[in-house]
Formats: C-alpha cells, structure tokens, sequence
C-alpha cells in the first residue's frame, strides 16, 4: 500500500512541474489576479485535502485492495487482461465522475462547495487543486463504493487515479493548443480550450463542457458549447474576492 501512494505522489509531483513549465512557454490568457496570492490558496487546498484525506481508513486504492482480498464482485470473480480492465476502469469512472460532477451543478447543496472550485477568476493547473474538502470527501466516498461494487483491482485504479490529476491540471492549464491539434483531440479528449469554456462567468457556458478526460459525455448527453467560442472572462460574478475563511466556510 505505502508503494502505490509513493507512485502517485511522485508522478502527481510530476505532473505540476511539467504543467508549470508549460504555462511560463505556451500561455494562452494574460492572468487577472497575481499568481503569488493565488497558487498558496489552490495549493494549501490540495495539501489540506491530501493530509485529510491520508488518515481515511478508506480511499480508492486501498479500498481495491480490500475488495482483492474479499474477493468480492464481477472483477475479483473472472479473470480478464488486465489491459482491458484498466480500459473498463476508465470509462465506467469517468462516466461517474462525469455524472457526480453535473450534480455538484444542479444540486443546490452541493453547488455550495463546488463553487469554490469556479471561484478562481484565472484558470491554471492550479485551478484543478482548488476543491473545498467536503466536495474531495464525497469524490472519495463516490469513487469507493464504486470500486467495492465492481470489485476493481488495485493497479487499474491507481493508474486511473493518475490519469485523472494528469487530466485535470491539463484541462486547466493555461496552455495553448494549435487549432488543428485542438479541434482533433477534443473529439475524444478534453483540452485546455474545451474545458475552459465551462469556467465562463456565464452560467449557461458553465453548465457545459463538463468533463476533465473523455468529451464523449457532452457529446452524447448534450451538455457541449462549442468550445471555439473562447470564454470572455473566467470565475463567478463576484462583488470582491473571497477570503480564505469565506471560501473554507463556503461563506460568499
């Protein structure tokens, strides 16, 4: 067990240093707030959580690896290629978390704290540490009743667990694609210009363009704007900035 979160730390460390790099070459927007004020906030986010959420008795990798000594449900009763059930993992969680993430938007309760993830007015890789605790928690929860359900093993799920940071700082990086790239991979795939239209100020823009990894959710479930449109501005209308006991407090 203490292997798999060593892997994950080391290679989610991976993925903030490659993505800052990134952002100082290929920028896309000019940022509207000073970057030393806003990445120690999205990133205590992340620290906080990470601390919380490692005294759980229970997240997705250990939880696959309790269900692999139950030997509990579908994947723990047959035997398939791993290959193909790391294919499995990624689709039926990303469609999950595609479906819990419409319902941080819809659900007033749970808007709440999902809006503090869209309370950034830049959007970097940063963006994507930036989840108040109780909405990391319930993703934890989600994720975990899953796997116990499906009885997913331990490696397809770790693997899925770094596919998803890698997607999710990507999505929100401030990188820009050329268009022929961006209009090719975007089919399937989420990319910096797609998802961004989901943190427009515009609450018709922002209910769309969901997901972090597969686009094929919009897609078919009608929840995509044409992402060519370029969002005007980032973040919620908000009078002033809230402050880090407000955001916490879910308080603005």
């Amino acid at each position: 067990m203490q292997n798999l979160y060593y892997i994950s730390l080391w290679v989610f460390l991976f993925w903030v240093i490659l993505f800052a790099v990134l952002e100082v070459f290929f920028a896309k927007r000019k940022y509207v707030d000073d970057k030393k004020s806003r990445w120690p906030v999205n990133i205590g986010f992340t620290v906080f959580n990470s601390l919380i959420i490692r005294g759980l008795p229970f997240t997705p990798v250990l939880m696959a690896l309790y269900a692999e000594q139950k030997w509990w449900w579908v994947f723990n009763s047959v035997e398939i290629p791993l290959i193909l059930e790391i294919f499995f993992v990624i689709v039926i969680f990303d469609f999950i978390i595609w479906t819990h993430h419409v319902a941080f938007h819809k659900v007033p309760f749970l808007w709440r704290f999902h809006k503090v993830h869209h309370s950034d007015v830049d959007m970097d890789f940063t963006t994507a540490l930036r989840f108040h605790i109780w909405e990391a928690f319930q993703s934890i929860l989600v994720k975990s009743f899953f796997i116990v359900m499906f009885g997913f093993h331990a490696i397809p799920v770790l693997i899925f667990e770094i596919l998803l940071n890698f997607s999710a700082m990507f999505n929100h990086a401030n990188i820009k694609l050329p268009k022929k790239v961006d209009a090719l991979v975007s089919k399937l795939i989420v990319t910096p210009d797609f998802h961004e239209m989901h943190h427009s100020d515009k609450h018709v823009e922002t209910d769309s363009n969901y997901w972090f990894f597969l686009s094929i959710w919009d897609y078919i479930f009608h929840t995509y704007t044409d992402h060519r449109l370029w969002a005007e501005r980032i973040g919620l209308n908000l009078k002033s900035k809230p402050t880090i006991k407000e955001l916490f407090l879910t308080k603005f």
